[in-house]
């Protein structure tokens, strides 16, 4: 279930505007950091959009079906919240199933200049390698994405990709995984050790609501056994359209056997990379081809 719109945070926005590199206003004493940030920030996103950003969205636009107020199902996703978008632009909400934590939101304007240098620095490395391969690697994940004071896991880099994508952050909360699906934390229990798992309010330009659930999920066999309500969730969402990168090899091994017979048997329309699982059989025509990318229906 999906709460109601929360107040717009202009705060929270100005923070993911300044991690994409958008010019957001900075205090005096880091406007020359940031000024450098922004630039750096804005090259790295020229370089993914010349390579892969604009085929991608020339793909799906000839290659899917519209998935219109739908909600995608994105596995071992990271925060790479740009790919699931680009394939389905006018989705209601995208779910990314991860193992690394979300985190509260970074809080830059207070930082001194060495906490907030690092933490920039952290934001531009991480956004030049997602510009140079278009997929984060796991093993430089979890404690790689953290800064003494402001860094907490991947919920930044969730902030800047939704900002740069044309999502007008509004608000976030910690959320967890129930026997209902995704529930908001009540304000008591928000303390920093809760934001596992998070969720994005955000706006698209022509106004209608979206929604990002980055939800730190063991998907292995092992850990879908022991947690009922992943379980019932990701059974769900599989029935749903459902996007795997990178990580899609998990499921040809014996220990993701769980979430691959789900995807199989429920996704109506299955895009994923070179790593592909099949339905049973090789590659045919029913599949299509471009840039490394399949798209199964």
């Amino acid at each position: 279930m999906v709460a109601a719109r929360a107040p717009v945070d202009e705060a929270l926005r100005s923070t993911a505007r300044r991690l994409a590199g958008l010019g957001a206003a900075a205090p005096r004493a880091q406007q020359a950091r940031q000024a450098s940030h922004d630039r750096a920030v804005s090259e790295s996103f020229a370089r993914f959009e010349e390579r892969n950003g604009q085929a991608m969205l020339r793909w799906s636009a000839e290659q899917l079906r519209p998935a219109d107020g739908a909600t995608v199902f994105y596995p071992f996703a990271g925060p790479d919240l740009v790919t699931a978008r680009r394939f389905y632009p006018a989705a209601a909400r995208y779910v990314l199933l991860a193992l690394q934590d979300g985190g509260p939101p970074p809080a830059l304007d207070a930082l001194p200049d060495d906490d907030l240098d690092a933490t920039l620095d952290l934001y531009e490395r991480v956004f030049d390698a997602f510009a140079r391969r278009g997929f984060f690697v796991t093993a430089q994940m979890g404690a790689g994405y953290r800064t003494p004071r402001a860094a907490r896991g991947v919920t930044g880099v969730l902030l800047a990709f939704a900002e740069r994508e044309g999502l007008a952050v509004e608000a976030i909360e910690p959320v967890r995984i129930g026997p209902r699906g995704v529930e908001a934390l009540d304000a008591g229990r928000r303390l920093p050790e809760a934001w596992s798992s998070v969720r994005l309010h955000l706006r698209r330009g022509d106004g209608a609501a979206v929604v990002v659930d980055y939800l730190r999920v063991d998907l292995s066999d092992a850990g879908l056994g022991a947690d009922p309500d992943a379980l019932g969730l990701v059974s769900t969402l599989a029935r749903g359209p459902t996007v795997l990168k990178a990580a899609s090899h998990l499921l040809q091994q014996r220990g993701f056997t769980r979430l691959r017979d789900l995807v199989l048997a429920g996704a109506p329309q299955l895009v994923q990379d070179e790593t592909h699982l099949h339905k049973g059989k090789p590659v045919s025509t029913d599949e299509v081809e471009l840039a490394r990318w399949r798209v199964t229906r």
